[in-house]
């Protein structure tokens, strides 16, 4: 096809000339040569191909430089080529076929080729049996039927190339054969394995009281295999011998089931027994939460389709909640024991103080003295005499507040100022709350903060009214009104300490929200309620949650101690922090997004946009309008105005048209403090309509 097109190409050319009748006949003369050419090149190279490799490349290199200078313009040249070419194609003919002359065998090697090629007929014969043989006996002998099938008797093959064949049919007849042996070795070792494997569990302890008649029958009429016997009648004793094994172990395995239902049965009992014991003591009835324990032993009964493993199932569960009943009642019992010797030792300092010297207090002292209790001692009666211990308490506690009631002790000018800087703290905090709650977020996206923001100040004023000891209920307890009737400096700094620390609480919780108050409410944001609700739900409620609680039900232990209030405000801060990020990153992308007013041309934006002066083609010195919402609210925003899309794509960058300047490229916006970058028309290039010429 490519001769035929090139033809065609030259025979166009020559009528393109003008000249057709000469011209014609010259293009015509001009294939011909071309075609004469390429045949005699390519008869050539197939005599060439049948050269030891060394005459190959001096003739291969020879013809290619004749390639090289043949033009096909039918020259005086190209006539001296093609003469040359066909002086090759006759010397070459020539001595190929001396050379087939030289190789012709005798009529002796004729004779000794006949009794080579019978030979290796006779082995290959020989090797195909073989190989069927080795198929009836399930043997893989796929390479040895790759060998005979690529030793096949071809044409003017030589005396040494048959024997070469028939040394490698021999090889494989070997190598078939050994594998033959060492597969019906295998065969018996499996055989006399299984067999021993049989001897074995007939005579094994577990056995002892089975039928097995069937089986020994089995080793008895399967002792041996004789010599003569094939692979596959090994394999088939072998086969007997291994389903009498699976047979017996059946057997056994059937009578061990039977005795580990039967054992199974009998431990279920044992535990679910002991169970309902515990159950019925005192001790249990003083515990609570054990519905499911209840429910696991009401649920525990054997059914007929009952399995071992079922049984040994509810069994585990039965000793689980038996476990779980004694953990609780050890726990309880351990709570109680340690809740009467506090008691008890609360009194036991009660009457040794000052304060008790000064009144009756032999009563306190009987019980002090009287109520113990042993190890042998159940929670009912621990409680009971816990009991007896704080009455003791409370009378007497009563006896001294009345004895002191009488007895006035005016504040020194000290305990004035303690006093002082405690109720200054406590306006601080009630103040706080108070702002807390100022923040006028709208109720139809943020009536849970709400709610929670409230619920927390009457929380958190509960916990300060308990640090004050003015809150029903704490008479008795110990707080900074009570130290400071008696005058305790030490006590009254710590009772400002624990306010000082709920203050810093406090205060980290409102900072954080004026700081989102700032941002969801921003008028200048300009943000839709659909938008605000998304932002207060996924980046203030559901990720302040815990943290939210924390806060509203304080725990005594985040302000008592100032290293674990230093950890509870950090730990918590990190997360209303992360919460100030995330939505200011939402406020961030959503202002930018409505800052483009868009056109009625595709990409094309309106927006407060100046350059310095008109000559500049800087996109650098492009820049927004500050009174813009986004630069009010993030004051640490940078804005790059930018040409390059990727790889060596530019866009128009700064350009004139219709009398004005224009903006053609993508905008990158990157705010340092929230760490938060936005790109404007990086999928596609926007222009900002009209560029103002304003100096900075």
């Amino acid at each position: 096809m490519k001769k035929k097109n090139l033809s065609l190409q030259i025979l166009a050319l020559c009528v393109a000339a003008g000249s057709v009748p000469v011209l014609a006949s010259k293009c015509t003369v001009t294939v011909k040569v071309k075609e004469k050419f390429n045949a005699l090149k390519s008869q050539l190279q197939n005599l060439i191909s049948k050269l030891s490799d060394e005459e190959q490349q001096e003739l291969n290199e020879w013809l290619v430089n004749q390639e090289k200078e043949f033009k096909g313009d039918n020259s005086q040249g190209d006539n001296e080529i093609i003469k040359n070419i066909e002086e090759k194609i006759n010397v070459l003919t020539k001595k190929i076929n001396e050379q087939k002359k030289q190789n012709s065998p005798s009529k002796d090697e004729n004779k000794e080729l006949n009794i080579a090629i019978e030979q290796l007929k006779k082995s290959k014969q020989e090797l195909q049996n073989l190989i069927d043989f080795s198929a009836d006996q399930g043997i893989e002998s796929s390479k040895a039927k790759e060998i005979l099938d690529s030793t096949n008797i071809e044409e003017n093959s030589s005396i040494s190339e048959v024997k070469e064949k028939t040394n490698k049919i021999n090889e494989a007849k070997q190598d078939l054969q050994n594998l033959i042996e060492d597969t019906k070795n295998k065969a018996k070792n499996e055989f006399d394995i299984k067999k021993q494997e049989l001897k074995t569990l007939i005579e094994s302890e577990k056995a002892r009281n089975i039928d097995k008649s069937e089986e020994q029958n089995v080793l008895k009429y399967y002792k041996n295999v004789a010599e003569s016997s094939n692979i596959s009648e090994i394999k088939s004793k072998t086969k007997n011998i291994e389903e009498a094994i699976n047979s017996l172990t059946k057997k056994i395995n059937e009578q061990e089931n039977k005795q580990e239902f039967e054992q199974a049965k009998q431990d279920f009992e044992k535990i679910k027994r002991e169970l309902q014991e515990l159950i019925a003591t005192p001790d249990a009835k003083e515990v609570e939460n054990i519905d499911d324990i209840n429910k696991t032993l009401n649920e525990a009964n054997i059914a007929q389709d009952w399995t071992i493993s079922k049984i040994q199932d509810v069994s585990n569960n039965l000793k689980n909640a038996k476990e779980q009943l004694e953990n609780k009642i050890n726990t309880t019992k351990l709570q109680v024991k340690q809740n009467f010797e506090a008691k008890k030792q609360e009194l036991e300092t009660l009457i040794e103080s000052a304060k008790s010297k000064k009144v009756e207090n032999s009563e306190a002292q009987n019980v002090f003295d009287t109520t113990n209790i042993t190890e042998s001692s159940n929670i009912s009666d621990i409680k009971s005499k816990t009991k007896i211990i704080e009455d003791a308490i409370k009378s007497l506690t009563k006896k001294i507040d009345e004895a002191k009631s009488h007895e006035v002790v005016p504040p020194s000018d000290e305990f004035l100022k303690i006093e002082e800087e405690f109720q200054s703290q406590k306006k601080q905090i009630e103040s706080k709350l108070d702002e807390i709650c100022s923040l006028n977020f709208n109720k139809t996206y943020s009536r849970q903060l709400i709610e929670s923001n409230e619920s927390t100040k009457k929380w958190i004023n509960k916990k300060v009214n308990e640090v004050y000891g003015d809150y029903p209920g704490y008479e008795t307890k110990y707080n900074y009104r009570k130290a400071y009737n008696e005058r305790n400096k030490e006590d009254c700094k710590k009772y400002i300490n624990k306010l000082k620390n709920i203050y810093k609480i406090v205060d980290m919780y409102a900072n954080y929200l004026k700081e989102v108050f700032k941002y969801v409410e921003s008028k200048d944001a300009k943000l839709s309620g659909e938008i605000k609700q998304k932002i207060m739900k996924e980046d203030v409620l559901e990720i302040t949650k815990t943290s939210r609680s924390k806060i509203e039900y304080l725990n005594w232990s985040y302000f008592e101690r100032n290293d674990f209030n230093d950890e509870f405000i950090a730990e918590h801060k990190k997360v209303f922090d992360d919460s100030v990020v995330k939505v200011k990153k939402a406020i961030f992308n959503k202002i930018i997004d409505n800052m483009f007013e868009k056109t009625s041309e595709a990409n094309v934006y309106k927006i407060k946009t100046f350059l310095p002066d008109k000559t500049t083609r800087d996109e650098k010195q492009l820049y927004f309008d500050k009174s813009l919402p986004l630069f009010k609210l993030f004051s640490k925003v940078s804005v790059n105005f930018n040409t390059l899309l990727g790889g060596a794509k530019k866009t128009k960058g700064i350009y004139e048209q219709d009398g004005k300047l224009r903006f053609e490229g993508f905008i990158q916006f990157y705010d340092s403090e929230i760490s938060c970058y936005k790109y404007f028309g990086t999928a596609n290039p926007i222009t900002i309509d009209e560029i103002t010429i304003k100096a900075q």
